[in-house]
């Protein structure tokens, strides 16, 4: 799989609903050449660039916790009390097990484990 076709795949993973206007608007790059890239066409140094840097900051809103608290919301949303509870208690295990094991105010690089 060449580089291009990993960006797009990835681009698309990240932002399965897109349209190619959306796609066009985020990037930066005019919508038919969108519509070239595509399908098929080459990509430039600065295409690949600018679809990266749009993935890039998909990945850096959900390291940053927004992942999280959509799932924290969702959960509240969808879940019963007692669920809520028990999810509850296994995040406060999950913290107490990761300072016994880090310390009490480390965070983890995401290349190190985790649990």
């Amino acid at each position: 799989m060449s580089l291009q076709s990993r960006v797009l795949k990835e681009y698309r993973q990240h932002y399965p609903l897109h349209t190619l206007r959306e796609i066009s608007a985020l990037t930066g790059i005019q919508l038919t050449r969108v519509f070239r890239l595509m399908n098929g066409a080459a990509m430039k140094l600065e295409e690949f660039e600018q679809f990266s840097e749009a993935i890039g900051e998909k990945a850096q809103i959900h390291f940053q916790g927004g992942a999280f608290q959509l799932s924290a919301q969702a959960a509240q949303n969808v879940l019963n009390e007692d669920e809520l509870r028990k999810l509850s208690l296994l995040i406060e295990r999950h913290i107490q097990w990761h300072k016994l094991i880090h310390g009490a105010s480390t965070k983890i690089s995401a290349d190190q484990y985790s649990a």
